[in-house]
């Protein structure tokens, strides 16, 4: 929780509270706005952020945090790409003096204007951690994370003595960054939180924070405190073991490490490529998590409550009279929604340890492949999303995995999508090979808004030269029974009628969701023996139609559905009789000619391949010159100027994914 006084903790909690919020928000020029009650749209500020992925507990969390608000303003909104948004909060004490606390910084992503109205959409500093890793490097655990933060332009919020200090294994051996092994220094820091059982997120003054759950409560909340519809478990989730993999030149066997004495779950970490060292010492950091582990333990609930901005992730509540009861259970901030001036919603997830021996179909193919992968013949292949995406009611295809086999085998393949989405509803997953949905390979989720990270995977039974196109095509649509949209109406029906005493009741919200997945996020990955991987074509070509966004219509005309033919020939070459002609040859005295061989190969294959192109636009990979259709050859990028304190300077940005680069010319 953040440093506030016991008279913030009561006056935050009286229904009579008075409270402002104020701020500045400044573009990348230098020119600044102020921010205050008075611009803001009333009930359009939000801050979400979360530390669990795909509803439980976890380690290693480092979610970006998300501010969106509405203001009045004629300000031009491209002027606002960049720029930063830096919020306080200000409460009235019983006293009549007042006490202030930092919201957070943010970055504005997506400036909208909406007729007199700007709507802003804004993250904080963990995005800028989204780096790619450039070398490999090797330290304590303190001075990897603070190396990444000075490459990522992030102070840190803890001293080295403070850092140090929240585990054993932060102090007592080496980690590893290895560029071939970790994509971006955001999941480096990642793999860095969970061996010492913490998570990252941006504090509220915009620096790098490392925290643990926290092992006593910060405050307390009752039934006066609490709003309808609150849900409690009638379990504690708890832990008793943990296991994780370090990938090195070993079979693919998990370390172990568990507490016979708890009746409890297993927290499976997954890999974590910057553990080295000797097998005792691997053991050694497993067996230190699981002792920290095993002493977190929670009641999982969902909290509406007054909006309370000290809250803090990682923090303990302690819930009172639950359920209608005299009981009292704590709970942790795994992910909250602070809404100014409205209500605050905390989700505490975790599963039920009675139900520890009960397997779903993810942890039956997890057992599955650890039993029959070894890493001494081990193939992988995998793909990602070259751009971002937007995903609405129809299914989309967010990634394409291609892949063939050379023996009889058993392919492993995991999908790991971070989306975001903008109000509450499901996500379904559709797992096709080319265009053919696969059985039993559909996953589907209800998600409360915000950022999220699902993960599903695929077991394939696949023969000798059988190949697969794996796409996964993903749509979202509402849900209006949920109980965040019943209860919003509630919220809404009432407020009108304290406000301007109106008895209408206000209707469901129906808004579609919209998701979005930022570009190289989705990640794919095949693996097992027997997968060709030495790049040769395996005689796949793909194809793309290509159409402008707007269809010119006059008066009522409609556009019906239309389709687009390509013919594919394979043409076995005919036989061919070739003659070889010998001119007259010339013998003087005794010469006579011996006999001679000559040879001919013919290797030619013909495919002919008709492409109608008269509607439409083709792949921009490929280009029509002299009447055929070939691969484009040449590309050229545009720079543009960059700012800097004195003098000029132009960057340009070269992709060359897929292609292979001859030579570069700068013009």
């Amino acid at each position: 929780m953040y440093n506030v006084s016991e008279n913030f903790k009561r006056a935050i909690k009286s229904q009579n509270r008075k409270s402002s919020i104020y701020g500045t928000l400044t573009t990348t020029s230098g020119t600044e706005y102020p921010l205050n009650d008075s611009n803001f749209i009333k009930d359009s500020l939000y801050i979400t952020n979360q530390i669990v992925n795909n509803s439980k507990l976890c380690f290693g969390a480092v979610y970006a945090g998300e501010c969106g608000l509405v203001i009045n303003s004629d300000i031009d909104r491209y002027s606002l790409f960049g720029a930063t948004i830096v919020l306080n909060f200000l409460l009235e004490l019983e006293d009549g003096t007042e006490e202030s606390l930092p919201l957070g910084v943010f970055n504005v992503d997506t400036p909208e204007r909406i007729g007199s109205k700007i709507k802003l959409t804004a993250v904080d500093n963990m995005s800028k951690f989204d780096v790619a890793v450039n070398e490999d490097v090797n330290g304590t655990w303190y001075e990897l994370v603070s190396y990444i933060a000075n490459k990522c332009g992030v102070e840190l919020a803890q001293t080295q003595a403070e850092l140090e200090a929240l585990h054993v294994n932060a102090t007592n051996q080496t980690y590893t960054i290895q560029q071939d092994k970790i994509d971006t220094y955001r999941d480096a820091l990642s793999y860095l939180c969970m061996v010492i059982c913490s998570n990252a997120t941006i504090d509220n003054t915009g620096k790098l924070k490392v925290l643990q759950y926290a092992t006593s409560a910060c405050d307390s909340n009752d039934r006066a405190t609490r709003l309808n519809n609150c849900k409690f478990s009638d379990y504690t989730t708890r832990y008793a073991g943990v296991n994780a993999r370090f990938i090195a030149n070993e079979n693919y066997a998990p370390y172990e490490a568990s507490n016979p004495d708890i009746k409890g779950l297993t927290l499976d970490l997954g890999d974590i490529p910057i553990v080295g060292g000797t097998v005792e010492s691997k053991h050694d950091t497993v067996k230190a998590i699981m002792e920290t582990l095993t002493q977190i333990a929670y009641v999982p609930a969902t909290l509406y409550t007054s909006s309370n901005p000290a809250y803090e992730l990682g923090d303990m509540i302690t819930c009172e009279n639950v359920n209608n009861t005299s009981h009292s259970v704590n709970i942790y901030v795994m992910k909250y929604e602070y809404n100014y001036r409205k209500k605050e919603t905390i989700n505490c997830y975790g599963d039920n340890p009675l139900l520890q021996n009960i397997k779903d179909k993810n942890d039956k193919q997890y057992s599955s492949m650890e039993s029959q992968i070894s890493s001494k013949d081990m193939v992988i292949v995998n793909a990602t999303n070259v751009s971002d995406i937007t995903i609405k009611q129809e299914l989309k295809n967010i990634v394409s995995l291609n892949f063939s086999v050379n023996t009889d085998c058993r392919p492993i393949c995991i999908f790991t999508v971070p989306f975001n989405i903008d109000v509450d509803g499901y996500v379904e997953f559709s797992l096709y090979n080319g265009l053919v949905a696969l059985e039993n390979a559909t996953y589907k989720g209800y998600y409360e808004k915000g950022e999220h990270f699902a993960t599903f995977m695929y077991l394939d039974d696949m023969k000798k030269d059988e190949r697969r196109n794996l796409r996964v095509l993903v749509k979202c649509y509402a849900d209006v029974t949920s109980a965040t949209r019943v209860q919003d109406a509630r919220i809404r029906t009432l407020e009108n009628a304290l406000i301007s005493g109106s008895t209408s009741t206000e209707s469901v919200d129906t808004t579609e969701p919209i998701v979005t997945i930022k570009a190289l996020q989705v990640k794919a990955i095949a693996y097992t023996q027997g997968i060709n991987g030495k790049g040769e074509w395996d005689g796949t070509l793909e194809f793309k139609d290509k159409f402008g966004a707007d269809i010119p219509l006059i008066s009522d005309m409609s556009v019906i559905t239309f389709g687009d033919n390509l013919s594919v020939n394979t043409q076995i070459p005919a036989s061919s009789n070739i003659a070889e002609m010998f001119g007259e040859i010339a013998l003087n005295g005794s010469i006579s000619v011996i006999g001679f061989t000559d040879s001919i190969y013919i290797g030619e294959i013909i495919n002919n391949y008709i492409l109608d192109v008269s509607d439409g636009e083709y792949d921009s990979k490929y280009v029509t010159a002299d009447g055929a259709y070939m691969l484009k050859t040449d590309y050229k990028y545009s720079s543009t100027e960059q700012t800097i304190d004195s003098g000029k300077m132009c960057s340009v940005s070269i992709d060359y994914t897929g292609l292979t680069v001859e030579s570069v010319v700068v013009e």
